[in-house]
């Protein structure tokens, strides 16, 4: 079990790496995205709709985490495209 949790994180890792690796790097597009999960054997006792309404929570608290980086990222292609 403890193992899905691990992989699953790690999996978020390298795809926010990933990610922001591309951003940093594209003149042209910046990519994004949110992601937000929940394992059952976090909430042993809730049903599927109560684990996707936990899982849907965490994606909208990435998006926000998300969004804040887009723009420091979009700043800094900004001013590196001026200089």
């Amino acid at each position: 079990e403890h193992k899905y949790a691990e992989a699953n994180e790690q999996y978020a890792k390298n795809l926010h790496t990933a990610i922001n690796d591309y951003n940093l790097k594209s003149k042209e597009y910046t990519l994004s995205y949110a992601v937000g999960s929940c394992l059952s054997t976090e909430y042993p006792e809730a049903d599927y709709e109560e684990l996707l309404s936990i899982a849907d929570k965490r994606m909208y608290d990435n998006k926000i985490h998300t969004i804040k980086e887009i723009a420091q990222i979009t700043q800094i292609n900004h001013i590196s495209k001026s200089t």
